[in-house]
């Protein structure tokens, strides 16, 4: 019979951001990662458990039901007429800054550039954040992103212009300019 069993579970937030919970038959361990300029650092809280299975029961319980709702879909991009993509939009995180693109030059976080699927490398676009009708203009120059309904990943300084730092992703309308 084994003397210890343990159980993980990790929710990301976004892609810098994750909450991570491990659980043993007689405590749990909760910490949060955060990339921040390549440097990861934990904060960690631990949490002691009874050995009471009602108390771990609703623990994991409530974990489960926090797993299930950061599975919701997000909705898949949609092409308007005229061509315009609408679609969620999110931004390099900084431990890319200096790093080479699909293009060729180097990430600099405070230029307006993007990355996109398929727009050839050059191509300028209108990004408007459909919440708050904030809009950039920014220069494709990698490829991405690659991850289900996101239309476009912006530069950090994309990013702060249209003030989505703090929530990481948002719907976003992308058109090429007149």
């Amino acid at each position: 019979m084994p003397t210890s069993i343990q159980f993980t579970a990790v929710l990301r937030f976004n892609a810098d951001v994750e909450l991570c919970f491990r659980f043993g038959l007689n405590m749990a361990f909760a910490y949060m990662t955060k990339d921040d300029n390549a440097a990861f650092y934990r904060s960690p809280v631990e949490m002691p458990l009874t050995k009471n299975i009602t108390s771990l029961a609703g623990l994991l319980g409530g974990i489960g039901l926090l797993m299930l709702a950061s599975c919701a879909t997000t909705p898949a991009p949609t092409t308007e007429s005229g061509g315009a993509e609408v679609g969620m939009a999110s931004y390099y995180a900084d431990r890319f800054h200096g790093r080479q693109t699909a293009s060729g030059e180097r990430y600099d976080r405070n230029a307006y550039t993007a990355a996109h699927r398929r727009l050839p490398f050059g191509t300028k676009v209108q990004v408007t954040r459909l919440d708050t009708g904030s809009s950039v203009e920014v220069r494709i120059n990698d490829r991405g992103p690659f991850v289900k309904g996101r239309v476009i990943d912006l530069s950090y300084a994309a990013a702060k212009k249209l003030g989505m730092l703090r929530r990481g992703v948002v719907r976003v309308r992308v058109v090429l300019p007149d």
